[in-house]
């Protein structure tokens, strides 16, 4: 399964009704704008069949009215195609874009969820231009790569904000993540040692790479995005760890369906938990009819170990704000 970057958009399902729909307009046309982009000669066979799939689904996921999970599902694919055939801004253009991207993220009516996704692209932006000056020399080729990575990155973070979604709710003031990320760092290299040769040592390494990506966010402040890496590395080691061949499908169907009543109501900014709750809502009622074993598996991460992550976070943080 592939994450975030969605990836990597965004909608809060507790939105009004003109407001998601502009934003479903807003997804439907950088989709189609994704799919003119394939025909560029540069775009390799392979890309051309894994983002015709990742489209037709995203579009499928649009009919079930869950945006966010759309295009979770299309980020990676809009990054590796940047890659293949961006037409490059100078760097001076590009540290402009960051600046302006990075002042965006600051504005007081965004979700949490706007705020962490745009962070994230923003810091894996910055990366990849780092990285692109440091090769310049030794290394034009990659270089390049990495600047149209960056460039690519910032531009979706860009399109995270740039969507039209209702004004932000009542947000918690986050505080750091490191008890959290502490102990998902502790249960996982225990896991991993007890493993042995066994350890599926990618699934590991993803897992690994995304709790730095956590540490490094939190350690900058940013604890929106903090929080959604989190959250993620917690789906991810759960989906190390977790079987779920036994789970009842219309049991889950009605949890997932009182968790997302949970979320929704009230004027507390719940948009990152929101997030995860629509992936694992999509998973258990996907357009082709009843989940596939990966599919199933998914949704009861999310919802017996990264949601309840998610609350607990919230009661460690104290009383919900007041208006």
């Amino acid at each position: 399964m592939k994450l975030f970057w969605l990836i990597l958009l965004l909608l809060v399902v507790g939105a009004s009704g003109s407001a998601q729909e502009a934003a479903v307009k807003q997804i439907t046309a950088k989709l189609t704008e994704i799919e003119r982009q394939l025909v560029a000669p540069s775009v390799s066979p392979d890309l051309k069949t894994r983002c015709t799939k990742d489209i037709a689904d995203a579009r499928a996921t649009l009919k079930l009215q869950r945006p966010l999970a759309s295009l979770y599902t299309i980020r990676p694919c809009q990054i590796e195609l940047a890659k293949q055939i961006a037409k490059l801004d100078n760097t001076a253009f590009l540290t402009e874009k960051l600046k302006v991207a990075s002042a965006r993220t600051n504005a007081k009516k965004l979700s949490s969820l706007a705020v962490a996704l745009a962070d994230i692209s923003l810091v894996e932006a910055d990366h990849y231009y780092q990285s692109s000056i440091a090769l310049s020399a030794k290394d034009p080729a990659e270089a390049t790569v990495n600047l149209a990575k960056a460039t690519a990155t910032v531009d979706f973070a860009n399109f995270v904000l740039g969507l039209h979604l209702p004004e932000r709710k009542l947000a918690y003031g986050l505080k750091s993540l490191e008890p959290e990320l502490t102990k998902l760092g502790t249960s996982a290299m225990r896991t991993y040692k007890a493993a042995g040769a066994n350890a599926p040592q990618g699934e590991f390494n993803r897992l690994k790479s995304t709790v730095e990506f956590a540490v490094e966010l939190n350690r900058a402040s940013k604890f929106e995005a903090a929080l959604v890496r989190y959250l993620e590395s917690e789906l991810y080691f759960g989906l190390i760890v977790t079987a779920a061949e036994n789970e009842d499908t219309q049991h889950l169907r009605e949890r997932s369906g009182e968790l997302g009543k949970l979320l929704i109501s009230g004027k507390i900014d719940n948009s990152i938990g929101l997030f995860f709750w629509e992936i694992a809502d999509t998973n258990l009622n996907p357009v082709s009819g009843e989940p596939t074993a990966v599919q199933l598996k998914t949704a009861v991460v999310i919802l017996n170990r990264v949601l309840p992550g998610y609350f607990d976070y919230q009661k460690r943080l104290g009383p919900p704000p007041k208006p």
